[in-house]
């Protein structure tokens, strides 16, 4: 069964930690930027399972 949701973006991401109170928004471009390896606006699965 494939995924619903392969992807995240960073607005996606950015609303969890700031909700969850442990990212300034800096902090969560900063950590976009890193786990983002391919550059597309996304975090695909595979890259989050790299990172994580």
């Amino acid at each position: 069964m494939q995924m619903a949701m392969e992807k995240s973006q960073l607005q996606s991401w950015e609303k969890v930690l700031k909700t969850l109170g442990s990212a300034t928004a800096e902090e969560v471009k900063r950590m976009m930027d890193e786990i983002n390896t391919d550059g597309d606006g996304f975090i695909s699965f595979e890259e989050f399972t790299e990172f994580a």
